[in-house]
């Protein structure tokens, strides 16, 4: 049998270890600046800011909820599809007319069993 990796031992001693290797200091709620592990400032990312951090250290602007556009996967940004709208994104990206029920035209199935019944 294997030995488990070393991300599942969860030995006090090694837990200790890995919370003084991702330590550093924190932002004081009076201050506007914190210093990092390796002693350099920065800005301090608060909730009611607009950008955040990545775990890069850089930043970008926030996505919210209430905002018209998200960011997929790619962190390229798209239009947002609402249930109101009068038209939808099919897979392939372009844009249809939705079919309504209140729609002028019906099957052609329909209009020959129509036909035929009068």
């Amino acid at each position: 049998m294997r030995p488990l990796p070393d991300l599942l031992d969860f030995s006090p001693q090694k837990l200790q270890q890995k919370l003084k290797q991702q330590t550093r200091a924190t932002a004081s709620s009076s201050s506007s600046k914190f210093a990092p592990a390796a002693g350099v400032t920065r800005t301090a990312e608060t909730s009611s800011s607009s950008k955040f951090a990545t775990a890069a250290g850089k930043t970008r602007t926030a996505e919210t909820s209430s905002s018209s556009k998200f960011a997929t996967a790619a962190g390229k940004t798209r239009t947002a599809e609402t249930s109101s709208s009068s038209e939808f994104t099919p897979a392939a990206g372009k844009i249809r007319a939705a079919d309504s029920s209140s729609s002028s035209k019906f099957a052609a199935a329909e209009d020959k069993a129509s036909a035929t019944e009068t």
